[in-house]
């Protein structure tokens, strides 16, 4: 298929972010850059809404890859504590002891992480939640996007731009 050794990425949303999560797990040296969206880096405690999880422990002690991950606040399908603690588990094991708020919005924040070896970890959180008749959804949702499985389409950025972007500033290294 001619593929771009380099330029392979993943990103996942909810069960697809859970997946993108055992990517980096199993094959960070094959990836540039990962970016998942509505769901931590662990196993789930529970099936009921919000689902909460356990993070992994033995992930992250191996390759490290650059990461772009976001989370609602407000996300009623999968609890907001597991962002927080993937972002803990995630600094601690790849000693990410620089932090800078790109952004600090009212509806948002946007920081980035990095540590000595230049890996790149940003974490957006939001507080946005869909239009959509049933509560349950809420913050799990996509920001930029105005279908079923959108925050609407007047947020302040769009997810699949900043992947997109993402990716292209971080490629996988030689």
């Amino acid at each position: 298929f001619h593929v771009m050794e380099e330029r392979v990425h993943v990103t996942g949303f909810s069960q697809g972010s859970w997946m993108t999560w055992r990517f980096v797990c199993k094959y960070a040296e094959h990836l540039g850059s990962v970016a998942p969206i509505g769901f931590g880096a662990g196993w789930p405690k529970n099936y009921d809404a919000p689902v909460r999880i356990n993070v992994f422990n033995n992930c992250f002690k191996g390759k490290q890859v650059d990461v772009l991950f976001a989370h609602g606040k407000l996300d009623g399908v999968v609890h907001y504590s597991g962002a927080i603690k993937t972002v803990k588990k995630i600094g601690e094991d790849w000693n990410m002891t620089n932090a800078d708020v790109l952004v600090k919005d009212k509806g948002y924040q946007r920081v980035r992480f990095t540590n000595s070896q230049g890996t790149v970890f940003e974490f957006i959180s939001y507080n946005w939640v869909t239009k959509r008749p049933n509560g349950v959804i809420e913050g799990h949702c996509f920001p930029g996007i105005g279908n079923y499985l959108g925050c609407g389409k007047n947020n302040p950025f769009h997810w699949g731009d900043e992947v997109v972007k993402f990716f292209l500033k971080h490629p996988l290294e030689p």
